[in-house]
Order: C-alpha cells, then structure tokens, then sequence
C-alpha cells in the first residue's frame, strides 16, 4: 500500500504540516465529553439525538470519500511531469506514461483524484489546479521526497483529513491523536479510521461478508483515491490499527461558550516601556514567570484566529477550562474553520495548574507535530503596556528561540523554533494576546521546510469564580 506523506513541504504547501499541539501533541490524552442527565427520563432523548448527529457526520465524510473516489476529470500533457519543478523538486505523476494504471493526458475522462505526496485538494482546488496548468498528482521517488507546490491531489492523510472535514491537514503522526482508539477491527464503522502511525491511513467503508475478515476502505493510494479490499489480517501485518474520530462518537458535545467578557476591539498594541533583558541560556524556563491557570474559573475561555502564513487561510482555537482536578485543570482545545463550537478538531488534556512560560506559549502553538529534544537557546523580555478595555495594563513581549529535532517516517532534521508573544496578566486564561511562531527545518546546511503562523486573541471570557 502507499505511502502518506512528506517529511516537509514546500512553501504554500507547508501549510499542510500544521496541526496540533492542540490536538495533544504534548502527550495529553483526548478524552471524550460526555452528555449526561439527572433524570432518565430527559438522557434517552438526549442520547438519540447524539446519535444522529453523529450518524449524520458519519454520512457525510462518506460522502466526501465517494466524491474524491468518483471525481470525474480530464487532463492536458501540460499537467503531466516526470522530473524537476520549477523549485527543483522531483515529480513524478501517476500518468499512463508512468504506470499502467494512471490518468490518460489526452482528453479523455479521468475517474478518481490522484494521489499527491503531501496533497490537500478539495476537488475544486484540485480542478482548478489543473485549469491553471499545475500537475496532476505526484508520486515521490523516495519517502523522504519533498513535496511539491506546482501539485495538486491528496496523500493518504490528506485525504483523511478532508472527508472528516478538519480545518487543518493531519499526518498519519498526528490523525490517531484527535480519535479514540477502538478494542479491534470487529468495532469498526463505516467513517473510522485504520492508521499506521507512521505510515498509512485509510477511511473504514464496510465489512465484506459476515465474518468480518475482509474490509472495504476509501484510501488515497498509488495511483489515486479509489475504494480497495483488504484482509483483516494483511492490514494488522501492516501496522493499521483501528480509531474512531471524537465527534463520530454520540458521547461527543460541542464546546460550549458563555459570552466572552473581553473582545479583540477592546485591545490595543503593544507598547514597550523598557529595554528587553536576555535571560539566561540554555536555561529553559529558568527565571521566566509561570502562567498560572488555576487563577482561571471553570468555563474561563479564550478564542484565537489562527493564519497560516504563505496560504492566507484562517482558523479559530479556543482555549477553556473544562474544570479542575486536585491542583490541575482540564484544558479542552477546539479549533475550526470558522465556528469551533462545531468541532472538527477537539481535546481534551490535564494539565498543571502552573503552566511553564514557553510551555504555556505551546498550548497557543499549532504545530502538527511538535519538534522534539528541544533546547532552549535564547529568551528575551521587553516589558511594556497594553491598553485592554481603556485602561493601560503590564505587558511584556517574549521572544525565544529552541532546537531540536523533527522526525518524520524515520528521518532527522534538524529544526530551530522562533517563537515571539505578547503576555498580559489581565487577560483570561493564558494571558496570551498574540503570538507568532516560525519553524524552519534543515538537512544539513540545505533548509528544506519553513512553517510560519500567527495568533491574535478575538475574544476572552473570565468566569465568575475566577481568582
């Protein structure tokens, strides 16, 4: 079976590597919220309603999944490339030319989007690419193959990441930690998902006999999204292992928001009062302050619109306090395209109630997969003011910088973390009101990856019985 996805992307198609500490890259576990009521008499409706919601999202990933596999296309030599793009990235794609069963460039109808090392294509995207001249599809030569931006089509992954309809492309690292893993195979339906963690990742479509020991799954693979058959057995020697996505589960709730108590017009710039002093390194959070978010009340909140820079397409993230545990909080992380109430991305993870500074600036971070071995090299405060309902409040703008590793399908590279934040006390929750990261990644001297994006607090909400 093929493979899913590059270890790093070209410039827009970087974007597509995004996805999240917020999805409890951190090492937190997602845990499900449950709908729960006093009475009997009132849970029973309540729980077949869940129900159809999630028969209803269920329904339309598969009909997502069918879009992409029936996707009827045409294609011109002018979409068709075996060698280096215009960034000097080898591209091969899965033409009639290449391999027997690949798309025909001559006009003729085409069935089935094609696979794309890195690829996040809705069908739209993917016909308009072709109309602009882009290629059609890429198969990498080697795993470790970068991905091209002059493509258009879906990986594994991407395709997966789509027909659950996630704001934010997964990778086949990040895709089992915002599902809950399933007992076995005999548990699947139709919308879960089969991941190796590592490698691929398919869409469960439905059992083929009543023994369940064969399956049909919608899968992005060599040459294209089409629906295969496979033994149970032969995807267990694989490594794929089954998941079911949180808001497929009827225990699933959307995140519920109270008004917010402070707004994006209600806050101004930054302004710096002092010089900025360096802080001692390699020293981590040695000498910098903690966030402590026990401060903040169960139901305390604080929503950011997220850009990926490069592509222009924004997200929103909020952060709440879901309650608290002993000296923790449960902190639930959402994030959308538009509305995260609606879900899409959802976690939940219990976290100390004094949060580390950089480790506090990470819960904002939305990193698909977060660099491991990390050391921090430089920090620097710059103390100032922020005016926040007309009133001027203490600031300070941090700056750090970590290395560390990315590993991805078995490759090192080597990878330098930027991170600069404006942090405010009198702001709920974290206290974070804007926040921009880079992360570059090198092989060697050569940089091969560059992921940039940006936060800005719209709205916060401090809960009544915040301290």
């Amino acid at each position: 079976m093929a493979g899913a996805e590059p270890p790093l992307l070209s410039r827009r198609r970087r974007a597509a590597l995004l996805a999240l500490l917020a999805c409890g890259i951190l090492g937190g576990s997602l845990l499900l919220a449950p709908l729960c009521a006093a009475d009997p008499a009132v849970a029973a409706p309540v729980a077949e309603s869940a129900a159809e919601a999630a028969a209803a999202r269920r329904a339309r990933a598969l009909a997502i999944a069918e879009r992409y596999a029936t996707f009827r296309w045409t294609a011109s030599p002018e979409n068709v490339l075996h060698g280096d793009d215009p960034d000097g990235v080898r591209v091969d794609t899965p033409d009639a030319g290449h391999r027997p069963d690949g798309f025909h460039a001559d006009g003729r109808v085409n069935t089935g989007i094609p696979y794309s090392w890195g690829g996040f294509s809705t069908p739209e995207e993917f016909e308009r690419g072709l109309a602009e001249g882009k290629l059609a599809g890429h198969l990498p030569a080697a795993e470790s193959a970068a991905g091209s931006e002059h493509t258009v089509g879906v990986d594994c992954s991407g395709f997966v990441s789509r027909c659950w309809g996630l704001p934010i492309k997964q990778t086949t690292r990040t895709l089992g930690t915002i599902a809950v893993p399933l007992e076995g195979y005999g548990k699947l339906l139709p919308g879960d998902l089969l991941n190796s963690g590592d490698g691929h990742a398919v869409l469960f479509r439905d059992y083929v006999g009543a023994a369940r020991k064969r399956v049909r799954v919608f899968e992005a693979g060599f040459p294209k999204v089409m629906v295969s058959e496979y033994s149970v057995a032969e995807l267990e020697k694989q490594g794929l292992r089954p998941y079911r996505y949180a808001p497929f589960d009827p225990s699933w709730a959307p995140l519920p928001l109270a008004a917010p108590t402070l707004r994006e017009a209600q806050i101004g710039e930054f302004r710096a009062t002092g010089p900025a002093a360096a802080a001692p390194a390699p020293a981590g959070d040695a000498g910098l302050p903690a966030i402590d978010l026990g401060r903040a009340g169960s139901g305390s909140f604080a929503r950011y619109r997220g850009v990926r820079e490069g592509s222009g397409e924004t997200f929103i993230l909020t952060l709440a306090v879901a309650g608290r545990e002993g000296d923790g909080i449960e902190l639930r992380r959402s994030i959308g395209a538009a509305d995260p109430t609606e879900g899409a991305i959802d976690t939940r993870e219990r976290v100390a109630a004094s949060r580390p500074l950089l480790g506090a600036l990470a819960d904002i971070s939305l990193g698909e997969q977060r660099p491991t071995e990390l050391v921090t090299r430089s920090v620097t405060r710059t103390p100032g003011v922020v005016a926040i309902a007309g009133e001027e409040r203490p600031a300070e703008r941090i700056e750090s910088v970590e290395t560390g590793v990315w590993i991805q399908r078995k490759v090192r590279y080597d990878a330098t973390l930027r991170i600069e934040a404006i942090q405010s006390d009198s702001v709920p929750l974290h206290g974070i009101i804007a926040l921009r990261e880079v992360l570059e990644l090198r092989e060697g001297e050569r940089l091969v990856g560059r992921i940039e994006r940006s936060f800005r607090l719209i709205e916060a909400r401090r809960a009544p019985d915040a301290l």
